[in-house]
Parts: C-alpha cells; structure tokens; sequence
C-alpha cells in the first residue's frame, strides 16, 4: 500500500529505530539536526507519489502485493 507523507511519518515515529550520532543515541530521528534531514526526504518522495503529475515516475506496481508501491520500494 502506498503511504502518505504524514502516514510515513507517524510510522516513522513509532519505530523508534536505534540511531546512534557522535556515539549518542538519537532520541527522535524527525527532529535530530544530523537525521532529520534523510526523514524529509523520504516523506517528500511518498508526498511527489501521491500527486498525479509525478505519479508515473514515483511509483511503480508490485507484482507481490498487486499494489501501487512508491518506486524506492520497488524491486527491479
């Protein structure tokens, strides 16, 4: 299924992954100046899926699920 931004987020935030910067852990990767930015590029690339005018070139089908999957997702 294909995840919205503010879908990939909240997952995102529920993870917890254990991320460590500078040999200390981070506690939220959304907010944390060294990860934040990997995190809102993740969420614009689900945001350009969503919107038709890149629609084509953002997502790619999934012959496992037989769904619309973002293209980073996508197996080759």
């Amino acid at each position: 299924m294909l995840m919205s931004k503010e879908d990939y987020l909240k997952s995102v935030k529920k993870l917890r992954p254990k991320v460590y910067v500078n040999g200390e852990r981070v506690k939220d990767i959304t907010k944390h100046p060294v990860t934040r930015c990997v995190v809102e590029a993740m969420a614009k690339i689900y945001e350009m899926a969503q919107d038709p005018r890149y629609e084509a070139v953002m997502t790619a089908h999934s012959p496992f699920i037989n769904e619309k999957i973002s293209r980073c997702l996508h197996i080759f």
